[in-house]
């Protein structure tokens, strides 16, 4: 149970950062024209957690999901948010180098689509022992 402390720890704080900016954002709902303190709370909380963990950069799009109003209301609510995705993302093409991965990472993006492909069939042979179930029944769609 300790290893699994020392080993996970990394998650914690990013977790923490993602739920505040959620409670935040779902408790006083703020704009930029009647609240912009909480706005800016809950970008900073967000980039925290884009910061420590890679995962978390679905935050805005979570936010989207729970905002109300019409579509074009909860994109021009949630419109700061994707920015501070946007920035984040730039800057760290410009850190890394590009998209940055790990080493042995190919960018072709055929790789991808081999990838996406060959993992559903290895999800179909571990939950219904053969690979085609989950391939014939996405085809049948």
């Amino acid at each position: 149970m300790c290893l699994s402390w020392i080993v996970l720890r990394q998650y914690l704080y990013p977790m923490l950062f993602s739920l505040i900016a959620l409670y935040l954002f779902l408790k006083f709902k703020p704009t930029l024209k009647n609240d912009k303190k909480t706005v800016l709370l809950i970008l900073f909380l967000s980039e925290m957690s884009f910061m420590g963990k890679e995962q978390f950069m679905t935050l805005p799009f979570v936010l989207f999901i729970l905002s109300d109003g019409s579509f074009k209301g909860r994109i021009v609510q949630i419109s700061p948010y994707f920015l501070l995705l946007v920035g984040h993302f730039l800057l760290r093409m410009y850190v890394l180098g590009g998209f940055g991965a790990y080493w042995s990472i190919n960018d072709n993006p055929w790789v991808y689509f081999y990838t996406a492909i060959n993992s559903l069939g290895h999800t179909s042979r571990v939950l219904f022992g053969n690979e085609w179930i989950i391939g014939l029944s996405l085809f049948l769609l």
